[in-house]
């Protein structure tokens, strides 16, 4: 006890300051000093940080650069992914039928842009709500929110419109809690459901292509209790067309 009262009060009377110039040179060493080298050597055996590929710098490498070990999902984490896979191939990536592309250009020519087929109504009932929030973007760069009741079903009836044959193919899949985050690649045929050639095309072009394109995305998921209560566009690359006379038309 009188040891513990000693050293008390050494450190109210500031006896120890002496040693903190070297740990803040140690710290200015270690932020300028050639890496990994330059590490004093009762430093380097306890290091613990990543090396210099850490965080996304190690994307130029073509293994990883730590010895890895296995990184399977837990049945909650993977849980949240299926929820987000099923959304995707239940909503994106259903084929319209004949019968079901005719609807949709009466009801939008009648100016109901609120129509999707019944097997799409019954995903988005069962794996969203009616307060789900889409975030994106606007032309200008702003962000943007939306919601409500019919908000994805008027989402997919306008993607529909200028885009035939679309398919959102999962790369990977991150999950961190209740966010997932998937790496997608988009493909579709950049072609009108009424068959127009004289109105908007896909991406906001003048008017379609009747090309085939391909698109990488990057977005995220909130997802509780099975549906997905939130969702971001977070990147969207630029339209790759299929090639034309030997060329990319992009």
């Amino acid at each position: 006890m009188r040891a513990i009262l000693l050293l008390f009060k050494n450190i109210q009377q500031n006896k120890f300051v002496a040693a903190r110039p070297k740990t803040e040179h140690a710290v200015r060493s270690i932020k300028s000093a050639p890496w990994p080298g330059a590490l004093p050597r009762r430093m380097r055996s306890r290091r613990r940080v990543p090396r210099r590929c850490a965080m996304g710098g190690c994307g130029v490498l073509d293994e990883p650069c730590e010895t890895p070990e296995p990184d399977p999902p837990s049945p909650p984490d993977e849980e949240r992914a299926e929820t987000v896979r099923s959304f995707v191939a239940r909503v994106w990536n259903h084929c319209w039928t004949a019968d079901e592309n005719k609807q949709f250009v009466a009801r939008m020519q009648a100016g109901d842009r609120r129509y999707v087929p019944p097997a799409i109504a019954a995903a988005l009932e069962e794996l969203r709500t009616a307060e789900t929030v889409r975030h994106r973007h606007d032309g200008a760069g702003r962000r943007v929110r939306s919601s409500g009741p019919d908000d994805y079903r008027g989402c997919v009836n306008r993607v529909y419109e200028v885009a035939q044959e679309l398919r959102l193919d999962i790369k990977d899949l991150a999950v961190a809690g209740n966010i997932v985050t998937a790496r997608i690649e988009m493909s579709g045929l950049d072609c009108r459901a009424d068959g127009r050639t004289d109105l908007k095309g896909a991406f906001g072009a003048p008017k379609p292509t009747q090309q085939r394109f391909r698109v990488h995305l990057t977005t995220m998921y909130r997802v509780a209790g099975g549906k997905v209560l939130e969702d971001w566009l977070l990147r969207r690359s630029d339209a790759e067309y299929e090639p034309r006379h030997g060329k990319s038309a992009t």
